[in-house]
């Protein structure tokens, strides 16, 4: 016993130690039998990961085993008998079943089917289809309107024709419009520029507030694809040169046209890893020159932008500063041949916090400050200066049963230069949708949303100091869809518009849609929507023979897409409103020469003419 238990005391100083002595030497472990394991990832036809479920089967096509898919597409199966072959089954995929390869992980390449995932065009449709003007592209997505002025060119985007059928911008991640006109720079795309488009909907109006009541839009003149080269001839010509270089992008681009509008643009950016995230940098300037201002205005505009975004387990944190400059020249109706100016300028501070989870909480604001100056255009005053201070908070859950609940609260108030501050306003912005199943694949979705819009400068009130009008607006709509998650959706909404203020107006309106992936390499997609203004409507900015005259708009798109590239588009649009009807045949046409160059060729309607096109894309 002694031996086995030591025993030591001491008295004063001393140390009282107390010490065991195992029996018996220690046994070495042993060796664990390994774990079977399937190893391997899952990518789509475009390089990106979806999410997916795997399952293994024997030879006699029993499961032993299955896993689903990490946020970067690996996967590790546990298995339960002797693995034959592997299947992956993931939302809007067509079935893939492999055989197991004799030794290591095995790669596993789905094809996704796009034209059910999402309902704006992606980076591959936007290189394809015909259309000069990058917003014809964006308004194949149900139900995005491209609005036209002038000599047809493409003024503005919106959902549904909400928000006066202005919508919001952003290029880049900066918000574009002009603060002296609202035009939201569209014009800064030129042909071929356009590398990826994202929109939010009307609902989500109380992230931004001003402008946003006609949906959001998010271009980027990069979308991800690295450098390249498209080029265009025909009607004109179109060529845009991206270049990257690690964390280095630049693009050059340019087009024109016979009517003499000749569009540019030069973007540069660069990013870097900064303090546990990602700091980018970003500046563009872009032009719209013309040989007749009644043919199209001239446009120039730069921009400047600095985002630091910060990604942890708990919050994705954005932090932005954005300025703006813009001028445009133009002549009006009864201008006599004088043209008129304006000139603008802006400094954004933004910032967001998104909290992911089962429920999702994220919240954020902005300032702005803005300046907007006229010449002699509508009698106006020289110009005002803005002020827009704006926060929300917004929580969702995704799914169906699902909703978004957002709250936003703004106050925006103008200095005319030819009076004293007139007084602002402070706007509250509820939004609430949420949707639930009906069963057989059948939802149902519901929503109130609110918005507002600011007073240009040519509209304030020159004269009395508490007249500051702004225009609110609430959207009440109601949807019903059908979605197989496999090859066919479809869906019906409702809608109504209220306007207040600025602008009093209704307007209310139908819409359907569909999209069905016929075979793994050919899709049709196609919506229609009608929509109305009351006989009461009082606006500064719908024409009098829009007013209590039903808008009709219809698209039928179908694309193939062949194994090594080849792709044809067919698209019929067709659009009634109060100046007539017009209706359009278009269609493009991409072969490949040899890898990384491809032949294009197209043809399109554009202001009433009929434009072809033959080019090439080097990647």
């Amino acid at each position: 016993m002694l031996k086995a238990l030591g025993f030591r005391v001491g008295l004063g100083l001393a140390t009282v130690a107390i010490f065991c002595v195992p029996p018996h030497p220690a046994r070495a472990a042993e060796p664990l039998e390994p774990v079977p394991l399937l190893t391997g990832s899952v990518r789509d036809q475009t390089g990106a990961v979806p999410a997916a479920r795997i399952v293994v089967r024997d030879a006699k096509g029993r499961a032993v085993g299955s896993a689903r898919t990490a946020r970067d597409g690996t996967f590790a199966a546990v298995l339960e008998g002797a693995a034959a072959s592997v299947e992956v089954e993931c939302v809007y995929c067509a079935p893939l079943r492999e055989p197991v390869p004799a030794g290591g992980a095995v790669v596993l390449l789905v094809t996704r089917f796009t034209a059910l995932e999402s309902g704006a065009p992606d980076g591959a449709d936007l290189a394809a289809l015909p259309y000069r003007d990058p917003a014809q592209a964006v308004a194949l997505a149900p139900f995005v309107v491209a609005s036209q002025t002038g000599g047809g060119l493409v003024a503005s985007l919106s959902d549904r024709g909400l928000g006066g059928g202005d919508g919001l911008v952003f290029d880049r991640g900066v918000p574009a419009y002009d603060p002296a006109s609202a035009d939201p720079g569209l014009f800064a795309y030129p042909g071929r520029s356009l590398g990826a488009v994202s929109y939010l909907p009307a609902s989500r109006a109380f992230e931004y507030g001003s402008y946003a009541g006609g949906g959001s839009f998010a271009l980027d003149p990069f979308g991800g694809e690295g450098g390249g080269t498209e080029f265009d001839t025909g009607w004109g010509f179109a060529l845009a040169q991206r270049l990257q270089t690690g964390p280095v992008q630049a693009m050059f681009a340019g087009s024109s046209d016979p009517d003499g509008v000749l569009r540019e643009r030069i973007d540069l950016g660069a990013s870097a890893a900064l303090g546990g995230g990602t700091l980018r940098a970003g500046a563009s300037v872009a032009s719209q020159s013309v040989d007749d201002l009644y043919v199209a205005d001239a446009r120039s505009r730069a921009l400047a932008s600095l985002v630091y975004t910060e990604v942890s387990q708990r919050a994705v944190t954005d932090l932005a500063i954005d300025a703006l400059e813009s001028h445009a020249a133009y002549e009006l109706p009864d201008a006599y041949g004088q043209p008129e100016a304006t000139a603008a300028s802006a400094l954004d501070a933004r910032i967001r916090v998104e909290r992911p989870a089962w429920l999702s909480v994220a919240y954020g604001g902005f300032v702005r400050r803005a300046n907007a100056g006229y010449g002699d255009a509508y009698g106006a005053p020289p110009g005002a200066a803005y002020d827009t201070e704006s926060a929300y908070v917004e929580a969702a859950h995704d799914g169906v049963p699902g909703f978004a609940a957002g709250l936003g609260v703004q106050h925006s108030d103008a200095r005319p230069a030819s009076t004293d501050t007139i007084s602002g306003e402070t706007v509250v912005l509820p939004s609430l949708t949420a949707n639930a199943g009906l069963g057989a694949d059948v939802s149902l979705r519901a929503g109130i949303s609110s918005a507002l819009r600011a007073p240009l400068p040519y509209q304030l009130p020159q004269y009395a100091s508490d007249a500051y009008v702004l225009e609110r607006s609430t959207v009440e709509e109601a949807g019903l869809a059908f979605d197989d998650l496999r090859r066919f959706q479809a869906g019906a909404t409702a809608f109504a518009e209220r306007s207040t203020g600025l602008t009093q107006q209704h307007l209310g309106g139908v819409g359907f849609s569909a999209a069905w992936q016929i075979a793994p390499r050919l899709s049709l997609r196609a919506w229609t929507l009608h929509d109305a203004l009351d006989a009461d409507a009082q606006s500064l900015t719908v024409q009098p023979g829009d007013v209590g005259t039903s808008l009709s708009r219809a698209v039928a798109w179908l694309s193939y897409e062949a194994p090594g590239g080849l792709r044809v588009d067919l698209l019929a649009r067709g659009a009634r409103d109060a100046s007539g009807r017009e209706s359009d045949i278009d269609a493009d046409f991409v072969a490949p020469l040899r890898p990384g160059l491809a032949l294009t060729a197209g043809s399109e309607r554009e202001r009433g003419r009929r434009r072809s096109y033959a080019g090439l894309r080097i990647r």
